[in-house]
């Protein structure tokens, strides 16, 4: 029998061809003060990375990294196509894979009336397709786009088209549960509806090596759920998280992560898996430690939302003490502004609360494995319409990250999948517009692949 590890590897090689670019730009200090700032990328709070974070090991060499013309020689442009769900191509990393499958993209129609090039994780070294979101619409190279300068390039004429800068910004507006653009009096889109007719997915080869944060591959540390798999005794899951980890953001047309890990660990693991997903939409760490305590009148929400994160929480208490691995992935509420009259949650507070959420599950499951998820980045040029209190980067992701990889490692059976930082990485090129569905901080279809891979890297890789 093959080891699982065994598995893992030719999985990534075989579909993904050989493989395994991008770093970090530092954050703005200051927000433009109008328009569409494709410039600002990265959280206003997050800071330079720590070299830690680096990952020296393919600095100068990336190794397995062939010429396009010797790709094509070894695999059939037709086999690297990405027209459908596709678990091989969907789970396996994209910085393990020369082919970067249906890379998504977002386009908004330039201050011209035309659409700017676009600038994908890596220069494109042969671009094999472009695709509509729902991967159903294929548009014709040379016609429909070009590759220029390793860029997308949409010639006149093109049948892909960009959202309209008049239905992006919109006039006014100091409208409740409405964004605007730090410093802009304009509304701009953020609903799923909106975004997704405007978002693109390219799968194209690379050819330059990737520099970025990989996942920490944890699966040793993660002993009782590593031994329930290895043995095929089929696998529980619990997952306490926000709405991100509810599945919000996406287009309906795939699974969003939480689904795709349950399949990936059953895939990986040759064994049964179950993944029961207690994540409540809009909660915060503080207000799920209330609930862990009894005290409903901390929760707050309003009636709904506690009737909700109630239902959520028996689902919790109902299968925590039988799951080999829990997942905890929250924080982007925390950071949100909601919290501490706008500052959102301190990292102190948010350590003090997801060490009470493990100390839940472990109350009468002492060697449960923990995976603790750090929050993706959200968009940080937004502010609230109505309340400019309310940022989405209120309190600094960058930092909660660092948090969890503090924890881990003061707990025994505790990893860190490091999500934020390796967005990070691709934000050295790509725009926070590309990874969201909605505009503001749920994950977009693509970014809800990349959760997915690091997850599964975290959990099975070696």
């Amino acid at each position: 029998m093959k080891s699982r590890k065994t598995k893992f590897r030719k999985f990534t090689l075989s579909a993904c061809l050989l493989a395994a670019s991008v770093l970090f730009a530092s954050c703005s200090a200051e927000a433009p003060a109008s328009g569409y700032y494709p410039q600002f990328n990265i959280c206003v709070n997050g800071g330079d990375l720590p070299e830690n974070y680096e990952d020296t090991a393919v600095n100068g060499s990336e190794e397995g990294l062939l010429p396009v013309e010797k790709v094509f020689e070894l695999t059939a442009k037709s086999a690297l196509t990405c027209a459908e769900y596709d678990k091989q191509k969907f789970f396996t990393p994209f910085y393990q894979s020369q082919v970067q499958y249906a890379e998504g993209f977002f386009l908004l129609e330039n201050e011209r009336g035309g659409i700017d090039d676009v600038a994908l994780a890596f220069p494109i070294g042969a671009a094999l397709e472009v695709r509509s979101n729902d991967l159903r619409t294929l548009y014709k190279e040379g016609k429909d786009y070009t590759v220029k300068n390793g860029k997308l390039s949409f010639p006149a004429g093109s049948s892909i088209t960009a959202l309209s800068r008049s239905a992006f910004f919109r006039q006014g507006g100091e409208t409740a549960g409405q964004w605007r653009y730090a410093g802009d009096s304009r509304t701009v889109a953020n609903t799923t509806g909106e975004i997704y007719p405007a978002q693109y997915v390219c799968t194209y080869v690379r050819t330059n090596e990737y520099k970025g944060v990989r996942a920490n591959q944890s699966g040793a540390t993660l002993s009782k759920f590593r031994e329930n798999t290895a043995l095929k005794k089929g696998a529980e899951i619990l997952l306490l998280g926000d709405s991100i980890a509810a599945g919000a953001g996406g287009s309906g047309n795939f699974p969003m992560w939480a689904k795709m890990v349950e399949e990936g660990a059953a895939y990986y693991s040759g064994g049964e898996v179950t993944l029961y997903n207690a994540a409540q939409p809009g909660i915060h760490s503080a207000q799920y430690v209330a609930l862990i305590d009894g005290k409903d009148e901390a929760v707050g929400g309003g009636e709904a939302f506690l009737k909700s994160a109630k239902e959520k929480f028996a689902l919790a208490q109902a299968h925590k003490n039988d799951v080999s691995l829990a997942i905890i992935a929250i924080g982007a509420n925390d950071a949100g502004g909601w919290c501490d009259n706008g500052n959102g949650t301190s990292t102190a507070s948010y350590e003090e609360n997801v060490r009470r959420m493990i100390a839940y599950v472990r109350e009468e499951n002492a060697d449960c494995s923990i995976l603790l998820v750090s929050c993706m980045q959200t968009n940080p040029k937004l502010n609230d319409a109505s309340d400019d209190k309310i940022r989405l980067c209120a309190a600094d992701l960058a930092e909660y990250e660092k948090t969890l990889e503090k924890i881990a490692a003061s707990e025994t059976g505790v990893a860190v999948a490091n999500v934020f930082f390796v967005q990070r990485s691709l934000l050295k090129r790509k725009k926070i517009e590309d990874m969201l569905g909605d505009n503001v901080n749920p994950p977009s279809d693509y970014m809800s692949r990349i959760y997915t891979q690091v997850i599964l890297d975290a959990l099975f890789g070696e």
